[in-house]
């Protein structure tokens, strides 16, 4: 990454959440570069302990994280990222910028795309369910 302080800590009772705050100076590359480089992270086997949001990503199933990755490479963009109580004790959630690309929603039949549209939730998510805790990607 190129500054570790563009993920924020957030502080939610029972939760541990990094939210992406890039600064208000960056452009469209340099998001762009920043994306490449959570891609890079995500694709290897072994990430940084230095980099604290890659420790929650750790948590996520494979093919979770082979479509948060796939959605990286398409441009799509991690807002959060947080582990918790919620929908499982011990879940990952990821909330995504923009809506799932075509190939994410058929990815794998081990999890499950939903359109929810829910203005209190989310418009979709991805589901995926690994010895008895749901991680979700959402956007």
């Amino acid at each position: 990454m190129a500054k570790e302080e563009v993920w924020k800590r957030m502080k939610k009772q029972n939760t541990l959440q990094y939210d992406f705050c890039p600064p208000k100076e960056w452009d469209t590359s340099r998001l762009l570069q920043e994306n490449n480089k959570v891609a890079d992270i995500l694709n290897s086997l072994m990430y940084s302990d230095d980099i604290e949001w890659a420790e929650i990503a750790k948590k996520l199933p494979n093919e979770l994280i082979e479509i948060l990755i796939a959605e990286i490479n398409s441009g799509n963009q991690i807002l959060e990222i947080s582990t918790g109580s919620w929908p499982n004790t011990g879940s990952v959630v990821v909330r995504l910028r923009n809506r799932f690309s075509k190939v994410s929603r058929n990815y794998s039949p081990k999890s499950l795309w939903r359109k929810l549209d829910d203005p209190h939730y989310c418009l979709e998510e991805i589901a995926q369910v690994d010895n008895s805790v749901e991680h979700l990607i959402i956007v």
